[in-house]
């Protein structure tokens, strides 16, 4: 478990949270696995600026793309937990299939 927690609600309609329920059907993720990603598909989505009510509008797409990087350098030099880290490793444990912090081919 990964312990992201959310500030707002999961809606399973949410666009962003596609592809974290799409996990289940592709590669038989645990109902705890999916929360996870949800968790961390929102987290990282709101530090790139998609705001919870309003979404983020194409014309800002590219700026938020710009200064979500900028702030990932500022954590990383600040030793912060990096977003794109934080989504990656919820995808990772659903991947690993066999928890050896390995993935391979079969899995």
């Amino acid at each position: 478990s990964s312990g992201i927690n959310a500030e707002w609600p999961l809606r399973p309609g949410d666009e962003i949270l596609y592809w974290p329920d799409r996990m289940r059907q592709l590669v038989n993720a645990t109902d705890e696995q999916v929360d996870n990603m949800r968790a961390a598909c929102y987290t990282f989505f709101l530090n790139k600026g998609v705001d919870p009510e309003k979404g983020l509008l194409r014309d800002d797409w590219v700026e938020a793309n710009r200064v979500f990087a900028e702030a990932e350098r500022e954590r990383e030099r600040r030793g912060l937990p990096s977003m794109i880290a934080l989504l990656s490793d919820s995808y990772y444990d659903v991947l690993d299939d066999d928890g050896d912090g390995t993935v391979d081919v079969d899995e």
